[in-house]
């Protein structure tokens, strides 16, 4: 155990030994020494590395070399000499060096100018390069673009014709449409006026019978009723009725009112002057409106087409209150 930590001990002042002497050998002055040494005693390198002969032969021709001289005096000069021109280059080299620096910054500086310039006229030819590559690329892709969007384009205008001839045919159909419904318009409004008069024909009949009959038979106010209830349901359902047929409906429920409550229209059934005038009104003035109608039945019955209940009561007021032409 002692000599394996002696050997490690030995070991490490080995290595401890090695790198001082590494980290002297890097002082300039021992390299300058060493430099300035083998250059001042190459003679004596080249006898004793390079001369055929064992090492004592080799001693012997290195000691002729300087046998007219003092062999220690010559190896001690060989030995001082150089450690001279060492502390010399130490001194020297520095202000050597700071002057190489000198002189070398400038070249090395246009020597890096020259360099970054070469560097960026490179990138600027690979750049034009690719862009050329790029633009013929682009060129191309372009022209591709423009064939499609022109194959597009013609699509487009086939089916904006399309569309106009589908678009006049449409407007020619609205025309045609307009024209149907301004003849439908025009037809139901000669219907709806032809209503309106038929309605007025048979509320005029009803008024002339229900204001000259005293007394009315049941089944006849009956159907009077019906064809008023028949009327009043037509007249709810229209906006656009004239006022003469709520007149007419009125008159109607007055002169039902007085056939009901007084048959023989006594005097104390009118309190005052308004009255009479209605009730001369009522019967004389409607009777001579309706003479004319009555009078020209066929037209009448042919022309508006009355219901069996209207022809009823035309019938009714020809044969009994000679109304005939």
């Amino acid at each position: 155990m002692e000599i394996k930590e002696a050997f490690d001990v030995i070991k490490e002042t080995k290595e401890d030994f090695k790198n001082v002497l590494l980290e002297r050998l890097r002082l300039p002055i021992i390299n300058y020494y060493i430099f300035f040494l083998i250059i001042y005693n190459w003679d004596i390198i080249v006898m004793l590395f390079f001369f055929k002969g064992n090492a004592e032969l080799r001693i012997e021709k290195v000691k002729n070399l300087y046998e007219n001289y003092n062999f220690l005096f010559v190896l001690n000069w060989r030995m001082l000499v150089p450690l001279i021109y060492s502390f010399i280059s130490c001194m020297i080299f520095p202000y050597v060096s700071s002057f190489i620096e000198r002189k070398l910054k400038s070249t090395n500086e246009n020597r890096i100018k020259d360099f970054f310039d070469l560097e960026e006229e490179k990138a600027k030819r690979e750049k034009d390069i690719l862009f050329t590559r790029n633009g013929n690329k682009t060129i191309t892709q372009l022209i591709d673009d423009k064939e499609k969007l022109n194959i597009i384009k013609e699509n487009l205008e086939t089916d904006i014709r399309k569309l106009e001839v589908e678009s006049s045919s449409l407007k020619t159909i609205k025309l045609n449409l307009d024209t149907e419904i301004d003849d439908y318009k025009t037809t139901v409004l000669n219907l709806n006026n032809q209503i309106y008069q038929q309605y007025e024909i048979y509320l005029d009949l009803i008024i002339i019978d229900t204001s000259i009959i005293q007394n009315v038979s049941k089944p006849f106010k009956n159907n009077i009723y019906e064809l008023f209830a028949y009327i009043l349901k037509e007249l709810n359902n229209d906006d656009q009725i004239e006022d003469s047929f709520l007149i007419n409906v009125i008159n109607l429920k007055l002169k039902d009112f007085y056939i009901n409550t007084n048959s023989y229209f006594e005097d104390s059934w009118l309190q005052n002057d308004s009255d009479k005038i209605f009730k001369g009104l009522s019967v004389s003035k409607i009777i001579e409106k309706n003479k004319i109608r009555i009078n020209n039945r066929e037209i009448i019955t042919s022309k508006w087409g009355l219901s069996k209940t209207g022809k009823k009561v035309l019938e009714y007021c020809m044969n009994n209150y000679n109304l005939s032409a």
